[in-house]
C-alpha cells in the first residue's frame, strides 16, 4: 500500500515589500522513492503541490494586517510507504486534506499596531478559503496481444 501523512504549520510573519501570505511545500520519502513514475523525486512533488497550493486560495486571504503581516504556511507530505503507486494522487489528496482542515487563529491589532492571535475564547479560529478541491486521478490504458 502506499501511506501518505500530511502537516501544515501557520507562523504569524511580517511580509516584506509587497509580498503575500506565503505557502511552502516539502515532501519526504521516508522509504525508497518509486522508480516507475514521472514524480521519482521530493523536489518535483514539491513543485507540483506547491503549484496547485497557488490555485487553492487567493494568498491575499492569509493576509491579517495589508502589506505589513501575514500568515506564512508551511507544509510537509511524508511518504511513508509507496509500494502500489499512486503516489501523486495520495500526496495531492492528503495536502488538500490538511490545508482544508487547518483553522487559521484570529488575530487582533495592538495599540501598537502589531498583530497578535487570539485564544479560542476570544476569536473562533477561521478556516481557509480554499476555492476547490482538486481531484487527482491516475489511469492506465491496457492493449490486448499485439495492440
Amino acid at each position: 500500500p502506499t501511506s501518505v501523512t500530511c502537516t501544515v504549520a501557520a507562523a504569524l510573519a511580517p511580509t516584506p515589500g509587497s509580498a503575500r501570505g506565503r505557502l511552502d511545500t516539502r515532501v519526504t520519502f521516508g522509504c525508497p522513492p518509486p522508480t516507475s513514475t514521472l514524480y521519482t523525486s521530493p523536489h518535483r512533488l514539491s513543485a507540483v503541490l506547491s503549484r496547485l497550493g497557488r490555485h487553492l486560495f487567493d494568498a491575499d486571504a492569509l493576509s491579517v494586517v495589508k502589506r505589513e503581516h501575514s500568515w506564512s504556511l508551511s507544509c510537509e507530505c511524508y511518504i511513508s510507504s509507496c509500494e502500489s503507486g499512486g503516489c501523486l494522487d495520495l500526496c495531492v489528496a492528503a495536502y488538500v486534506g490538511a490545508l482544508r482542515f487547518l483553522r487559521l487563529p484570529g488575530t487582533k491589532v495592538g495599540a501598537d499596531g502589531q498583530p497578535r492571535t487570539c485564544t479560542v475564547r476570544e476569536k473562533e479560529p477561521v478556516p481557509l478559503p480554499i476555492q476547490h478541491s482538486p481531484v487527482c486521478v491516475t489511469f492506465g490504458l491496457f492493449g490486448g496481444g499485439g495492440e
